[in-house]
């Protein structure tokens, strides 16, 4: 396996991941959370060094964003934050990170990169999956939800931002044309500050092109989907590095077969290390508490009692229940981004079935928390 860790920052994402904390008030020092002390003095010089990172981007995200208010309804429309299931997005983060292809570094150019993934979308008829939750998902397969619509109705965000995300895809280059040009003032002065402190992306590439080199790599990428037998045919790991997306660890090129990549694309966080135990659906508390809401449904357990029994897909479930099929998509979407169901991908159907071991790792994972 070959990994090609890109040095350059994505400053469109940067700036995106950068307002989404600034907006929202989210400290990035916040965002890094780790299960247990540290095992040995690696992991802890790790997390000291984290940690230094952190105090960093804090103090750009402070240094950029000066004169920029929380409350204007440009910023809030683009990055206020949006709950999905454990997790929050917002409307900027649906608009790139779904299309990244870590193709183009520079801002326009990524941002014409995204307009021409999206027409290629439409263009081959691909429609967006309803497990969709940080970003969209897209599938090429036959069993189509419907037109635009439909296919927003049925994911797991609010009616009040389901409208508004549908508008925005409706005119899509244009809304995308005009959140970047809304921000890329701010996308200068950020790109200004990394090419004058080489420290955060300096320190992030040397870091890990360290861990892959002296073969540390394996639990990390691992855990993210990266090994070989997951990648099959896939013979390259391209990795782009975030300083203002901490905790990213995410899967871009692999959960988007729709998009077509012959290689599989990482973003990592700039408080990810191969120590770490938490990465994105994570334990701590703001995890937990979203984790436990999604459970409290009793529309949501029962799903969970009935596929811990055999295995089903949407519409039969829906008829069972005597369900609407749009909210059974969207509450099995909900237990799936929480990694509650297990998910088989047959010819014209998707089965899903209770993971009665990560419902059980839960709550032990609860209960530890509880008592550390």
């Amino acid at each position: 396996m070959r990994y090609n860790i890109i040095r350059e920052p994505y400053i469109l994402l940067e700036t995106v991941g950068m307002l989404h904390k600034y907006v929202n008030d989210i400290k990035a020092v916040d965002t890094v959370k780790y299960r247990f002390p540290p095992a040995d003095d690696a992991e802890r010089q790790s997390r000291v060094r984290c940690m230094q990172r952190m105090n960093r981007v804090q103090e750009i995200i402070n240094e950029v964003c000066v004169d920029v208010d929380r409350n204007d309804p440009q910023m809030v429309r683009y990055f206020g934050r949006v709950e999905c299931g454990c997790e929050y997005t917002c409307l900027a983060q649906l608009l790139t990170f779904s299309f990244c292809t870590l193709e183009r570094s520079d801002f326009w150019g990524n941002v014409e990169d995204i307009c021409r993934i999206w027409k290629d979308l439409q263009e081959r008829n691909c429609w967006i999956d309803s497990k969709s939750a940080v970003s969209l998902l897209f599938s090429d397969e036959p069993e189509s939800p419907g037109n635009l619509i439909r296919q927003v109705k049925a994911l797991n965000y609010s009616g009040e931002f389901r409208m508004e995300l549908c508008d925005a895809l409706d005119s899509f280059e244009d809304t995308l044309h005009h959140m970047a040009e809304l921000i890329e003032p701010l996308a200068q002065r950020l790109e200004k500050v990394f090419r004058e402190d080489p420290f955060l992306f300096g320190d992030l590439w040397n870091y890990w092109q360290d861990v892959i080199c002296s073969g540390k790599n394996a639990p990390i990428l691992e855990l993210m989907g990266a090994d070989a037998a997951v990648l099959g045919e896939v013979t390259e790991v391209r990795i782009a590095l975030s300083c203002m997306n901490t905790n990213l660890g995410s899967n871009l090129g692999g959960s988007n077969t729709a998009l077509r990549l012959n290689y599989r694309a990482l973003f990592l966080g700039s408080s990810v290390t191969p120590e770490s135990t938490t990465i994105r659906k994570g334990v701590e508390w703001d995890g937990i508490s979203a984790l436990l809401k999604c459970l409290g449904d009793s529309k949501r357990l029962e799903m969970l009692r009935r596929l811990a029994k055999e295995r089903s897909y949407g519409l039969a479930l829906a008829e069972a229940m005597g369900i609407d099929q749009g909210n059974v998509s969207r509450n099995l979407g909900m237990l799936y981004n929480c990694g509650m169901l297990k998910q088989e991908r047959e010819v014209h159907r998707t089965y899903y079935q209770t993971d009665s071991e990560a419902l059980h790792d839960f709550f032990v994972r609860v209960e530890q928390l509880i008592h550390s």
